[in-house]
């Protein structure tokens, strides 16, 4: 039962900012996070990221954060998105392991870490688990 379970993509809902400056890395992110049933806004950057947030905070679910990216670091944008919408889940996410920013960015409120390259069916997981419900109107 176990290996079942650890090979089977949980589907979700909602809307994902992917925050990723490697173009190939992101294109299958997208696809992937598409797959489960997302729907999904890539920010190339940091500085777009928190546009995006800024202009609509309650339209994300989830932000998936890459930790290093060239301008804004991934800690900088961790921080604005904090103070822009501070309910919205922030999941981190990188291919340099859990650093020391990690952790102290999970201490002020980042709902995880991925390690990439990430497992399909754990990102499911990790994303269907930490996503924000959207409001009952």
């Amino acid at each position: 039962v176990v290996s079942q379970l650890s090979t089977s993509v949980v589907p979700g809902v909602g809307e994902v900012l992917l925050v990723e400056d490697d173009a190939m890395v992101s294109m299958t992110a997208v696809a992937t996070l598409q797959s489960f049933g997302y729907a999904v806004t890539h920010a190339p950057d940091g500085k777009t990221a928190l546009e995006h947030v800024s202009a609509h905070p309650q339209r994300f679910q989830l932000v998936l954060l890459d930790l290093r990216m060239p301008g804004l670091s991934g800690e900088a944008t961790f921080e604005r998105l904090r103070e822009l919408e501070p309910s919205l889940p922030v999941l981190l996410w990188s291919g340099y392991g859990a650093e020391q920013d990690v952790s102290s960015m999970l201490e002020r409120g980042a709902v995880g870490f991925v390690q990439k390259p990430y497992r399909v069916a754990e990102l499911s997981r990790v994303v269907a688990a930490k996503i924000r419900r959207p409001k009952k109107s």
